[in-house]
């Protein structure tokens, strides 16, 4: 119903030749089942739906307000997020916060310092609730009880790693949300951990890559977040010899396509161009 009113009004504006709203244009898609198939569609749904209810999930479509702004303008946004949690999580004002799963001390005391300072400043912190730096982030939001949004690999209802519940438990509670693009019940691939990355770095603002492997995973988000236009950042590594900073090194000086950031003296001057992203943020409801 939301769909054809939004066509409707489309249409009417071109008639007038009103501009339309600047949201993207979704093509409505035609379902063309077989009644067997059909009723299968229909019972999936509301099993769905069930399971949703049980644990205060909801869907996000393209149409709906909460769906992140930014997201609807990556190529292949997803076309239903699954929440639980805040669905109206501050994402204006998000920052991604990624890394190497095997950190050095200086990666973890890093990303918690990244991320602390961050949500003191009313950002919100988006991580991938993996092990390494991404389980850092999410904790030094945690503990300072205000919102960190964790994008999932697998369903919403299957925290991975197991170990990773009670800090999922401690995100929900502090106001934050877990949202993943796939059904319940479905568990992480390494294809869909390359997939979720899109996510992170499309929903945000900035990335910030705190330590990495030349070919680690959090390579990936850094990746999309260029392809998407959004602004990549890496902290300069205390010790350039270690492997996990040989990502980080490739993009900060190998290809120079990264901002660098001195942690922690730059991180007032880095709140302040964070704003001015912000203010120059004219793509946030722009078709792709």
């Amino acid at each position: 119903t939301r769909l054809e009113a939004f066509l409707r009004l489309q249409m009417q504006r071109r008639r007038s030749g009103q501009p339309g709203r600047p949201e993207p244009f979704f093509p409505v898609p035609v379902l063309d089942l077989s009644p067997d198939n059909r009723k299968r569609a229909e019972e999936r749904a509301r099993l769905e739906m069930e399971r949703a209810r049980a644990l205060q999930a909801v869907f996000l479509t393209p149409w709906d307000p909460d769906y992140p702004r930014r997201l609807r303008t990556i190529t292949g946004p997803p076309p239903i997020l699954y929440c639980r949690g805040d669905r109206a999580c501050p994402l204006g004002r998000s920052v991604a916060v990624v890394g190497t799963q095997t950190p050095t001390r200086w990666g973890m005391d890093t990303a918690e310092k990244i991320s602390g300072f961050l949500s003191d400043n009313g950002w919100t912190v988006v991580s991938g609730l993996a092990v390494g730096i991404d389980r850092h982030a999410h904790q030094a939001v945690v503990r300072s009880g205000r919102p960190t949004v964790a994008v999932l690999a697998g369903g919403v209802d299957r925290i991975s790693p197991v170990s990773h519940q009670a800090l999922a438990e401690g995100i929900l509670g502090a106001g934050g949300c877990l949202v993943s693009e796939l059904p319940f019940g479905s568990p992480p691939t390494p294809g869909s951990r390359v997939r979720r990355d899109r996510i992170q770095s499309g929903m945000s603002l900035a990335t910030i890559l705190v330590e990495s492997e030349i070919d680690g995973g959090a390579m990936n988000t850094a990746r999309y977040a260029l392809d998407q236009g959004r602004h990549l950042v890496v902290p300069v590594p205390k010790d350039g010899s270690a492997f996990q900073s040989r990502g980080a090194l490739k993009l900060l000086y190998g290809e120079r396509r990264a901002l660098p950031l001195e942690i922690p003296g730059d991180l007032e001057g880095f709140a302040d161009g964070l704003e001015r992203f912000l203010e120059r943020d004219v793509n946030v409801c722009r078709s792709p």
